[in-house]
């Protein structure tokens, strides 16, 4: 049986959102997260948020078929909805490895971009209708992300 794994994305909503809900809070009209499943809620995520985290991934991060999102902290401020500006902290792991792929340091410098199809489905999924102050793990099929090329540059082979 071929196992398909996945990337592990963990989100730190920061500074500003320009103005959909976060799990566990009362729904917002026009915003469905995606569902959290046992892979997600399978990553473990400590620390100080706006501080680099500490992450566990247990790779691999099994199969699966949908993005899946869990929030580990959820944030009080303005909601990412499609086509709204974010910034963000993330940090990348392999889910087949466990290994981080890539991050933005956390060091205050967060990375700007627009709610759209510009960026990978699977990371635009994971942000969408959290709240400015959110922690979020997303775990990313192939789907959902650099399809079946995976992307050498990144360390991400096409069943990652």
């Amino acid at each position: 049986m071929r196992k398909i794994a996945s990337l592990v994305v963990l989100v730190a909503l920061a500074a500003s959102l320009t103005a959909c809900s976060a799990q566990g809070e009362a729904p917002i009209k026009g915003c469905t997260p995606v569902k959290s499943g046992s892979a997600s809620n399978a990553v473990t995520v400590s620390g100080s948020f706006g501080k680099t985290p500490k992450v566990k991934v247990h790779a691999p991060s099994g199969k699966v078929s949908t993005t899946q999102r869990t929030v580990v902290k959820i944030g009080k401020g303005a909601v990412a909805a499609k086509g709204k500006k974010v910034t963000v902290d993330f940090a990348v792991y392999n889910g087949t490895t466990g290994k981080e792929l890539s991050s933005t340091g956390f060091d205050g410098k967060t990375v700007p971009f627009t709610m759209n199809s510009n960026y990978l489905p699977g990371i635009v999924k994971t942000i969408e209708c959290s709240r400015v102050g959110t922690r979020v793990v997303g775990i990313i099929p192939p789907a959902d992300a650099f399809k079946s090329t995976g992307d050498s540059s990144l360390g991400i082979g096409a069943k990652d």
